[in-house]
């Protein structure tokens, strides 16, 4: 799981040897905790939550719309 312990460590591992070589690193982020945790850790680009996400949302802001 990437929550987990071991994971996070190695996630911001590669972050650092990314930075340390000038390169660009990014990751995928579910929730906006994670991707501010990420780009404290020198992450260059996060892209936050997912399609289904993004899909399930507007989804339901319609769906609220008619139970009004």
């Amino acid at each position: 799981m990437a929550s987990h312990p071991d994971v996070q460590k190695a996630i911001q591992h590669i972050f650092n040897r990314a930075s340390a070589h000038g390169k660009p690193s990014g990751i995928l982020a579910p929730v906006e905790a994670d991707a501010r945790r990420y780009l404290e850790w020198g992450a260059t680009f996060v892209a936050v939550g997912s399609d289904l996400g993004v899909f399930r949302s507007a989804t339901q802001k319609l769906a609220d719309t008619f139970k009004k």
